[in-house]
């Protein structure tokens, strides 16, 4: 999967480093509802570890953001799957590669792979209310706001309000 900036690979423990060092950072960890602070190697392995398995048995697809100009990861995406032909869609980027679109791109071609070749009816994704950037890049995907949980998560010590969206297939295809 691929545009002409960026590409999507499957992660390896070779990356391990690299994931720690782009999600070790407290503004990452401030926007996202699962990633911890610190966030150390030995958490990027254990995470990558899963990844082979979580594929075999359709659990979940999760993929390097590669910035194609250096080969360099700039983030993660993925897909989890929770059966009934949907998938939840989760993303991070690395604070330097912030609002320059690759969120955007990256996500785009998920919806494609999930779609066109996992065959799903349905994709949703998450975000903090407190970041709004991330509702952007689901707005431009072409996903669309489908409510709000009142104070559903606990994150950050305090309880934070999340913002769905969603798009089915016969919406992407149109």
């Amino acid at each position: 999967m691929k545009t002409e900036r960026i590409h999507l690979r499957r992660l390896t423990l070779a990356d391990s480093e690299r994931v720690a060092f782009l999600a070790n950072n407290e503004n990452i960890f401030r926007n996202t509802l699962s990633l911890p602070f610190p966030y150390t190697e030995a958490d990027a392995i254990n995470w990558i570890s899963s990844h082979e398995e979580n594929c075999a048995v359709d659990r979940a697809y999760d993929y390097a953001i590669v910035n194609t100009a250096d080969d360099l990861i700039i983030g993660v995406i993925g897909l989890s799957n929770y059966g009934h032909y949907r998938g939840e869609l989760g993303y991070w980027v690395g604070e330097d590669y912030w609002n320059m679109g690759y969120a955007t791109e990256a996500a785009k071609l998920i919806l494609d792979y999930a779609f066109n070749h996992l065959n799903y009816n349905r994709v949703y994704a998450r975000h903090i209310e407190s970041n709004p950037a991330s509702g952007k890049v689901m707005e431009k995907i072409g996903m669309t706001y489908e409510g709000c949980q009142r104070e559903h998560e606990y994150v950050n010590d305090v309880y934070e309000n999340i913002i769905l969206y969603g798009i089915i297939k016969s919406d992407y295809k149109k």
